[in-house]
């Protein structure tokens, strides 16, 4: 217990002598700014701007394309796995619902 009390006591000292966090308290206050795209005189042309849309759009694209792939991928080993795991259960159902026992057909295991 009087450990407890040391190593609270540590703590609470430690922390005493960090600085305070850039985010505690008030934020330092920046004055409004009005854009500085002035009728096209400054920022990026009409070209510059197309140019970066049909940039984002073609990546984009290759994202989906590569998502697709990644999907389909997925898609098809979760299907193997499903159908791999259900075999046996398929097959047990199968031992006891169709193999009679009795009849000496074989696969009486430890009987």
């Amino acid at each position: 217990m009087r450990t407890l009390w040391v190593s609270a006591a540590l703590l609470a000292t430690a922390t005493a002598f960090q600085s305070p966090s850039q985010h505690a308290g008030l934020t330092s206050r920046t004055a409004f700014r009005p854009p500085t795209e002035l009728n096209g005189l400054f920022g990026p042309s009409k070209a510059e701007q197309e140019a970066e849309a049909a940039r984002i759009d073609r990546e984009q694209e290759e994202l989906n394309a590569k998502w697709a792939k990644e999907s389909e991928n997925e898609l098809v080993f979760m299907s193997v796995f499903g159908v791999a795991t259900s075999l046996p259960v398929i097959y047990l159902i199968y031992l006891a619902f169709v193999v009679d026992p009795d009849a000496g057909a074989g696969g009486a295991g430890i009987f």
